[in-house]
């Protein structure tokens, strides 16, 4: 007896085990989500544009795909084919199908004898018609609006540019517009980038802005990641909800109040007596 009740503690306290290894994994699992950060690399030097999944220090290549070879290639598309012609075959199977049921139903409502009509009662509410609410899209702009431009979380922040290569090659149809068309654009990066990296948050970046007077040709070539990290979304999302709640009570038009009903079926305002006003006395 004793040994058969020791099995059966053991037992369950393997069972206790496992269900809380399984749930510290997942809770694991779970805080790495919301910690590691997550993001993209984007890369357009080579013939086609390159895009990889970032998680951590962990990279998947998600385009360009794999190269197919001639029998790849007309096995995928036989594959499409077949896919597309049972796809067919049972979209006309079930409209004969409708059709059936349609002659059938038909034919039992031509042999079926009509009823005689009835007038029904309509059952009188007592509850009083609401009065429509009026949508106020320019107040929710102005909310949605005035909610972005509040300082109560730096929103632009929250995308990390971990890593920033940029070569623009400026060119022209000469040498002489070439040179105009690069002090141009030297112009304009010079004032963009003071702008640009106080409102971003660029970890590391390298920017080269070059004439080229050999080909004049432009081009912009860029290696660029980007990641999220979830916990910093969800204290964004938190903050933005707490400002657009306040900024709706500023902007948006107030709502018509609906008057509660009593078991009566009368108003409260209704329900309440009137005071009563003294009876005015007969001038002497």
């Amino acid at each position: 007896m004793m040994t058969a009740l020791n099995i059966l503690l053991w037992i369950f306290l393997g069972i206790l085990a496992l269900l809380g290894g399984i749930l510290a994994l997942v809770l694991l699992i779970v805080i790495l989500l919301l910690v590691l950060p997550i993001g993209v690399r984007l890369n357009n030097g080579y013939e086609k544009m390159h895009v990889w999944l970032k998680i951590w220090f962990f990279k998947i290549k998600l385009s360009p795909g794999k190269e197919l070879t001639e029998e790849e290639k007309a096995a995928k598309k036989a594959k499409k084919d077949a896919k597309a012609a049972k796809k067919k075959a049972k979209k006309e199977k079930k409209k004969q199908k409708a059709e059936e049921k349609a002659r059938r139903k038909a034919e039992k409502a031509k042999n079926k004898p009509p009823k005689p009509k009835t007038k029904k009662k309509k059952k009188k509410s007592k509850k009083l018609p609401k009065p429509p609410k009026e949508k106020d899209t320019l107040g929710m702009v102005r909310a949605l609006w005035a909610s972005l431009r509040d300082y109560d979380y730096p929103y632009a922040k929250l995308f990390c540019v971990r890593d920033l290569t940029l070569v623009a090659t400026i060119g022209g149809d000469g040498p002489a517009e070439t040179g105009r068309n690069y002090g141009k654009a030297a112009e304009y990066f010079g004032i963009l980038y003071p702008y640009v990296t106080r409102i971003f948050h660029i970890k590391r970046h390298r920017i080269h802005v070059n004439p080229d007077f050999a080909h004049n040709k432009t081009q912009i070539k860029f290696d660029l990641t980007v990641t999220i990290t979830l916990y910093k979304f969800l204290r964004a999302a938190l903050a933005f909800w707490r400002s657009f709640k306040r900024n709706k009570l500023i902007y948006c038009k107030p709502q018509p109040k609906t008057e509660e009903l009593t078991v009566s079926g009368r108003s409260e305002s209704e329900s309440e007596p009137k005071a009563e006003t003294p009876a005015q006395l007969p001038p002497a």
